[in-house]
């Protein structure tokens, strides 16, 4: 899967500007890049524990597509860089 990410450091960078990193993860997703992958995301609590809740409501609910729609209709208001959509793009999906 093609990864995407506008913002992102490598590890070593993390390691060495720790602070710097965590404030701007504060605020947008930051991906972190080792061996030129990127692997892990570093995302606001706030965001993540939106995106737990979606989850979370999906496996307990009887109408899945219900919850489906909510997500990827909703307007991305998370933070100021999130994206207008979470759909995958056409490379993505050709996987």
């Amino acid at each position: 899967m093609a990864q995407q990410f506008d913002d992102k450091v490598s590890l070593e960078e993390l390691t060495k500007n720790s602070n710097e990193c965590y404030d701007a993860a504060s605020y947008r997703a930051l991906g972190i890049e080792r061996d030129g992958s990127v692997d892990v995301v570093m995302v606001p609590a706030s965001e993540y524990l939106s995106l737990r809740h979606l989850f979370s409501r999906a496996l307990h609910s009887k109408d899945l597509q219900d919850v489906v729609s909510e997500i990827t209709q909703a307007t991305a208001v998370a933070h100021a860089q999130a994206p207008e959509s979470y759909e995958a793009t056409d490379d993505e999906k050709a996987g």
